[in-house]
């Protein structure tokens, strides 16, 4: 029987120590004898050959079925994590305005699929509320598929101390992380409103984030001071009962980082004219004085889109009281003859009579620069039309006594005489009559929105 000669290949180090026993062997071995034990290792061999075809085999099988019980399992796994994976982002790109985060679930999903909350995701999502939403000092508007980590998403929600430090101890390093719009998830937790535990705590595990501006040159202070939550609702005139609380979180984000208050954005917009914007965070009055004690100089610096000062900024809210405009125009009284690139060429006067600012803050800039009632905006609107469409009899009496030539003009918003403004008010007879007699032709004329009707 012929012997399979792969069973009887010997290692080289092995035949080599053969070789040398064998020459020091005196022993005499017989032919017969060699051929004895070339049978035997025959017989040997070819049962070692049975067993390297059997067991093996075995195993093989055996191994296989481990491998594709483990894939199974690997799928199934899979396909559990990508179902969490939508569940997650179904419910962290919720509405950020009501109160919708269902915590419960995602308290259950970061216990059973922690490392979804270790990554980031680029979502194709459009983040279409501006910074500032009026008088063109708008941020600039993000587009599509913005990179966030779910503890910015969560950031947006307002969620409880329980829920963010949980997502914070999954992934530490999320904290530091910005999207691509250079915002951490401390400027996402003061744009969306967060509660002031939550913000402390951001600023606590990540001090330097208060110094972070994004690609807009945007602090966390300045999303604080100006959160779209409010940018589309109707302007407040007095402050929440909340403003003292955010008067502190303000004080809070200044004393994180001093310098803030001197830091503009690329519209050129300093803390104080968000702080006076008339859809700002509800602060009390202390804190905007506070605000101009400890930089003055921002009383004298204009936006870089629309020139504004912080006075012009003030006149379009109904909520400042008289003293707030005359400490700008103590710090900066060459500001009440600033004018605006836009809206076109708006003196404080303009800008206060077209948004119906207190009738002391429109006697005070009368007062300070009584030419501005001659001096029509870059519309060719003067202050009288303005104030005929909205304001008191007093305040119109006063500028038609200052400048009665202005009831010749029409307004260019309404297209009417101020004539025919009083009258669709229903103003008292004495100021109609000092009305008509500025400008009497004015009586046998149709305004022209009813001319074109």
């Amino acid at each position: 029987m012929g012997m399979d000669s792969s069973t009887d290949t010997m290692d080289p180090q092995d035949g080599a120590a053969a070789a040398s026993a064998g020459n020091d062997n005196t022993e005499f071995r017989s032919p017969r004898d060699a051929d004895n034990e070339e049978d035997e290792n025959s017989n040997s061999a070819q049962q070692n050959i049975a067993s390297s075809r059997s067991t093996p085999l075995h195993h093989v099988v055996a191994e296989a079925t481990l491998v594709t019980d483990e894939v199974a399992v690997a799928i199934q796994v899979d396909e559990e994590a990508h179902r969490a994976q939508i569940s997650l982002f179904q419910l962290l790109l919720c509405d950020p305005l009501p109160q919708t985060l269902d915590e419960m679930a995602v308290q259950k999903l970061l216990r059973e699929f922690p490392f979804l909350f270790q990554r980031k995701y680029k979502l194709n999502h459009h983040d279409t509320t501006s910074l500032v939403s009026t008088l063109d000092d708008t941020a600039t508007i993000a587009t599509s598929r913005c990179t966030y980590s779910p503890l910015s998403l969560i950031c947006r929600l307002r969620p409880s101390m329980k829920l963010l430090k949980a997502v914070h101890q999954i992934n530490p390093v999320a904290v530091k992380q910005t999207d691509e719009l250079g915002r951490l998830p401390l400027h996402l937790a003061c744009k969306w409103d967060m509660h002031i535990h939550g913000i402390k705590f951001l600023v606590q595990v990540y001090p330097k984030g208060a110094q972070v501006s994004d690609f807009n040159g945007n602090l966390p202070l300045h999303h604080l001071l100006l959160q779209p939550s409010r940018s589309n609702s109707t302007p407040a005139t007095t402050p929440s009962i909340d403003s003292r609380g955010n008067g502190k979180l303000v004080e809070f984000m200044l004393s994180c980082h001093s310098q803030a208050i001197q830091h503009v954005n690329h519209n050129g917009q300093l803390p104080l004219h968000l702080a006076l914007h008339p859809k700002a965070l509800p602060l009390p009055e202390a804190t905007v004085l506070k605000l101009l004690h400890l930089y003055p100089q921002a009383a004298s610096t204009a936006t870089l889109n629309s020139g504004q000062l912080p006075l012009h900024v003030a006149c379009q809210s109904y909520r400042w009281s008289i003293e707030v405009l005359h400490r700008l125009l103590d710090l900066y009284p060459q500001g009440v003859q600033h004018t605006t690139t836009y809206p076109l060429k708006c003196l404080p006067l303009h800008v206060a009579c077209q948004f119906r600012a207190p009738s002391s803050v429109i006697h005070a800039l009368l007062n300070a620069f009584p030419e501005g009632v001659s001096q029509p905006d870059g519309y060719q609107g003067y202050s009288l039309q303005y104030v005929a469409t909205n304001h008191s009899d007093s305040i119109i009496r006063r500028i038609l006594r200052m400048f009665s030539e202005a009831a010749q003009h029409t307004c260019p918003a309404t297209g009417d005489f101020v004539l025919h403004a009083v009258l669709q008010r229903r103003c008292n007879d004495f100021t109609v009559h000092q009305v008509l007699d500025a400008y009497p032709q004015a009586a046998s004329m149709s305004d022209e929105m009813s001319a074109l009707g």
